[in-house]
Formats: C-alpha cells, sequence, structure tokens
C-alpha cells in the first residue's frame, strides 16, 4: 500500500507530504530519491517524543530537517547536505522534510489536513460509507469544526487538523489504514 499523503501547512506554505509512521518507513524515508518538488517532503510521526536522529548518507537531495514538538511547534531546523554522514539530532514528536530553503523558523506551527482518500484507505477508489464515518469520527476528534479545499473534481472536503504530532497525524494514519 502507498504511504498516506497529507498536505502540511506551515504559515501560508504549504507541503504535499508522505506520512512515515513506521519503523521500516521511517528507516527508508527519503533515501535514494533524485528529486524532491519544492511543495512535497515526509512527514514522520512518532509514538512519543524522543531523541531522533536524522543523516542524509544516502539522500541525494538537500532537506531542511524540520524538528517539531507533541503540539505541532518547529523546535530545530537544520540543512541536511546530500550524502552526508552528520547526523541533525534533537528530542522531537515528529519530523518534517522538505527541500532545504524552505524558510520554515523555529516556533512556527504546522497543521495537516488529509487530502487524498484514495492513497490513504485500502477500500478504493470512491469514498465508501466506513471511510465517511472514519472521517466524521477524524473531525469530531480533532476539535475541526469545518471543511476546507475542494478538488476541481468536486472532490470531498476534508478537515483541517491543527496538529497534534501524536493526536492527529496518528489518528489520521491509524484511522485511514485499518480495514
Amino acid at each position: 500500500m502507498a504511504p498516506p499523503v497529507v498536505d502540511v501547512f506551515v504559515g501560508s506554505r504549504r507541503f504535499r507530504c508522505e506520512v512515515a509512521s513506521t519503523g521500516p518507513e521511517h528507516r527508508k524515508g527519503l533515501q535514494g530519491r533524485r528529486h524532491l518538488p519544492v511543495d512535497e517532503g515526509m512527514l514522520f510521526v512518532f509514538d512519543a517524543p524522543a531523541l531522533l536522529a536524522f543523516s542524509m548518507e544516502d539522500t541525494f537531495v538537500p532537506l531542511d530537517i524540520i524538528f517539531l514538538d507533541a503540539r505541532g511547534t518547529v523546535t530545530k531546523v537544520a540543512r541536511g547536505t546530500p550524502r552526508s554522514k552528520q547526523r541533525h539530532v534533537a528530542n522531537a514528536r515528529g519530523v518534517l522534510e522538505v527541500c532545504a530553503g524552505s524558510g520554515i523558523e523555529v516556533g512556527q506551527k504546522v497543521g495537516v489536513r488529509v487530502v487524498s482518500h484514495y492513497t490513504l484507505h485500502p477500500e478504493g477508489i470512491g469514498q465508501s460509507t466506513a471511510l465517511a464515518a472514519k472521517r466524521r469520527a477524524l473531525a469530531a476528534a480533532s476539535g475541526a469544526s469545518g471543511n476546507s479545499g475542494a478538488g476541481a473534481s468536486g472532490a470531498s472536503k476534508f478537515p483541517v487538523i491543527p496538529v497534534a504530532i501524536g493526536a492527529a497525524v496518528l489518528a489520521v494514519v491509524v484511522l485511514l489504514r485499518r480495514k
């Protein structure tokens, strides 16, 4: 199954990000990729805050490595140099990796919106009743009051979720990966 995809908002910037929430996904990350569009990236989420170390040894694209606390606040921004063995370390609950030069700064808040139920849910194309119920439950649990953004095709709107790295993003991943 393809990794979940979410829109990550930092200030007025939007990044379309794959979510890495398992050990194998954490280890693989963006390794081996030769290109990354400036508006894409990867959001790493962990079960609990921990001392996290990220390196760029097998990564070919310069990255900003953005460490996040459990409230979704940026606590550290490191510049990752391609093919470098240097470790970037911080106590964090999540990490956002995007192209270097993103302009993201310490103290900024991060928000997340689920953008693709086709990728996120194994029930296939089309919105099932079960998926609709899961989306409503997720929106209610996150306290999201409204919906935001619809695609040109009239695709369903998804709630904008202020990120609590453990609560919101992991809830998205867990709810939408269940069969």
